[in-house]
């Protein structure tokens, strides 16, 4: 309880109120209170299990609006026009039925590459 009430900046009384308040919903107990400590109790491991299961879907979710939204994944590739042409191309088809998720774009003009520019 002392350190959830550290964790989130509230009394330990207020957290005891809030377990209380959710065994009262739950009509079930989460907590045995023996000398001034809790001991979770099987149900209380079941609602730990579940919300440690919540959580972590819920953090994935989040990861995943957060980052940018790319339409086409691209691997954008710049190279020499003889290396491409006897080296790269020829190859291409065979790792393109390895089912990577993301198109391969080949530059082929050569010289010193602009990222910004370019993409």
């Amino acid at each position: 309880v002392t350190l959830a009430a550290k964790k989130l900046f509230v009394t330990q009384s207020a957290v005891s109120k809030q377990i209380y308040n959710l065994e009262e919903t739950l009509n079930t107990t989460l907590f045995d209170r023996k000398n001034k400590t809790l001991v979770m109790t099987e149900q209380g491991e079941t609602l730990l299990s579940c919300c440690n299961q919540v959580f972590g879907q819920l953090d994935e979710c989040l990861i995943q609006l957060s980052q940018p939204k790319t339409h086409n994944k691209q691997l954008v590739l710049s190279c020499e026009p003889t290396l491409s042409m006897k080296w790269l191309i020829p190859r291409l088809s065979k790792f393109k039925k390895l089912g990577h998720d993301f198109e391969v774009v080949l530059l082929t003009a050569g010289g010193v590459v602009d990222f910004e520019k370019d993409n």
